[in-house]
């Protein structure tokens, strides 16, 4: 269970992380940057292998919200040892996987470094977060 000082604040914090990451990448294209370069359209391998990652990551989401950690992390792994072309999905699976750790650090009170890595996680996560805008 969540403890009273990091209930709130890092609930919204975690629930904002995973609807950008379920909003897919927010990087903008070059039409919109005004960029002159051609855009290179995605190999069939990289699109498989895109679609194939985002699967993986609903369900690591979805394992993140039953609390299974574990399987949550173990399905990231996966990911991307099978779909190494996904770049932009690998992207969303590490702001994912510091939702986890978060989590994970939260909820396992019985830690000697609890409160630091809560901390430590809420920094990488907000870290992460302002990178991948």
């Amino acid at each position: 269970m969540y403890t009273s000082k990091y209930t709130l604040r890092t609930l919204i914090f975690v629930l904002a992380t995973m609807a950008l990451t379920t909003l897919g990448s927010c990087k903008k294209d070059n039409a919109e940057t005004g960029d002159e370069k051609t855009e290179v359209k995605a190999s069939k391998h990289r699109q498989r292998d895109e679609k194939l990652a985002a699967e993986y990551l609903v369900q690591a989401r979805n394992r993140m919200q039953q609390g299974q950690y574990d399987a949550a992390r173990d399905l990231i792994k996966q990911m991307r040892d099978t779909c190494y072309l996904a770049y932009d999905a690998r992207e969303r699976g590490i702001l994912l996987l510091d939702s986890i750790e978060l989590l994970s650090a939260m909820n396992d009170s019985t830690a000697e470094d609890h409160e630091t890595r809560v901390k430590f996680y809420q920094k990488k996560l907000e870290y992460d977060l302002k990178a991948a805008l």
